[in-house]
């Protein structure tokens, strides 16, 4: 669609290579900080359960209410159909990832600082503001999502009793990733390695 922003195909194309941690910054925003990975991935990992949630940095330009940009774990892309809802064009995806999961699992780092260099290039694109009636109706509906996910994660712990389960086998098997340890450790060679004679 034209003004649209293409950050989902972005942010898929990431999942879809492995990336453990996304973070979706503008190309006209700088980094102003060091080790500001190493803050956002604590930060994610801190969440019940971990890695559930975003972070973002501190940006005291635009809008300082929300997160103008921000840094999520692939669990986004288990929970969501997309990164941001494809009913947004460009607006309102901020606002979105703000307030959709809640405020013990969206937090503002104050560590991690980036500058908006917000009149380089101007805005690229017509903004769509009529999107914000949809605003409501997606947070909240992805709010059910966050939950349902959260649901099934813990009953699912509290039944193995554990996330580093590497394998379970039976009806349980389909809630489980479908590869097991040894045909992980083998595509890394581990196994079926040459031994040294």
């Amino acid at each position: 669609r034209k003004n649209k922003i293409p950050f989902n195909p972005c942010t898929r194309a990431a999942y879809d290579y492995g990336a453990s941690y996304i973070v979706r910054l503008n190309d006209d925003t700088e980094i102003s900080t060091e080790e500001w990975i190493t803050k956002g991935v604590t930060t994610l990992l801190s969440y019940d359960p971990p890695n559930v949630g975003v972070v973002g940095p501190t940006c005291h330009e635009g809008n300082t209410s929300i997160l103008t940009h921000d840094m999520v774990h692939r669990t986004h892309l288990d929970i969501f159909p997309d990164y941001y809802p494809d009913m947004f064009d460009n607006w309102y995806i901020d606002d979105w990832i703000t307030r959709v999961y809640g405020p013990l699992r969206t937090k503002k780092l104050e560590d991690w600082v980036v500058v908006h260099h917000i009149n380089t290039h101007g805005t690229r694109y017509a903004v769509n503001t009529s999107q914000q009636r949809n605003l409501d109706l997606a947070v909240k509906q992805g709010g059910e999502l966050i939950k349902a996910y959260v649901t099934k994660k813990r009953m699912f712990n509290e039944v193995l009793g554990s996330d580093l389960v590497t394998s379970v086998s039976g009806p349980m098997g389909i809630h489980h990733d479908e590869k097991t340890s040894s045909e992980t450790l083998e595509e890394e060679g581990v196994l079926n390695a040459p031994s040294a004679q």
